[in-house]
């Protein structure tokens, strides 16, 4: 687990010839920026020795949104289970 952390943006990493938790969440972590202004810093997927590690097949940006916008309405059916949070209100108290 501390190698995950450690390497948690170490994008060009390649420590192991077989992929390992620290390359799945170096994938997630780049995924989780599509679309964000983060994405603009990161190196292509494609260019990354986890991406090459993993039975991807040709998942990239454009793939990893149409795969979204695909799941949209399931996406919407599992965000209905979960309540939405309400706002606290706090009320103030007065001062003499």
């Amino acid at each position: 687990m501390v190698e995950v952390v450690r390497s948690r943006e170490d994008w060009m990493r390649d420590k192991n010839p077989q992929a390992d938790l620290a390359d799945i969440i170096l994938i997630a972590r780049l995924h989780s920026y599509v679309g964000t202004a983060k994405m603009r810093d990161c190196p292509r997927i494609s260019t990354l020795p986890a991406y090459h590690k993993l039975p991807f097949g040709s998942l990239g940006p454009h793939e990893s949104m149409q795969i979204l916008e695909q799941a949209s309405e399931e996406i919407q059916e599992i965000k209905c289970l979960f309540p939405t949070p309400q706002p606290v209100v706090r009320k103030r108290s007065r001062r003499m």
